[in-house]
């Protein structure tokens, strides 16, 4: 157990250092925060580039964490509606009976317009049209890779 000691001492220590600038805090909460607030789904790349979108990277940075479950929850409660459709297409991926409820509850309650971006189009489209991309399982296999690196990561920790 550890003590609570140690604990207050480094968020002192923290906070030392960040009243002299010299850190940047960084939490793991922060890739939740920012992913409540994307405006736009993308999966698999967009633009000549085939750069990987914001809300797609934070998706695949908390599908590493061992609490990627509880995270998800919080972005489908609390995030806009491109938010909640990644977290729907976890849902869907690893917890089938959670996604029939949550999509459940929104039907013919909650259908705004998302913007969705497909290479180097962006599109907009009604919040129940991502909800039967998910269903058809068009995100599935993007979901399922990044659960294979996050379990592989966790595998070569110490």
């Amino acid at each position: 157990m550890k003590s609570p000691w140690i604990s207050l001492f480094l968020f002192g220590g923290l906070l030392l250092k960040c009243a002299a600038g010299e850190v940047t805090i960084y939490s793991a909460d922060e890739d939740v925060r920012r992913l409540t607030q994307v405006s736009t789904v993308n999966f698999g790349g967009y633009g000549m580039t085939g750069s990987r979108s914001a809300g797609e990277i934070l998706l695949r940075r908390i599908l590493k964490r061992e609490d990627a479950f509880k995270c998800l929850i919080e972005v489908y409660n609390t995030g806009t509606t491109a938010a909640k459709v990644y977290a729907l297409a976890y849902f869907h991926h690893s917890a089938p009976e959670l996604f029939e409820i949550c999509w459940k509850d929104t039907v013919g309650k909650y259908n705004p317009v998302v913007k969705s971006a497909a290479g180097c189009f962006v599109m907009e489209g009604s919040f129940f049209e991502q909800i039967i991309r998910i269903r058809q399982g068009e995100y599935d296999e993007f979901v399922e890779h990044a659960l294979k690196r996050a379990t592989s990561s966790f595998s070569k920790a110490p």
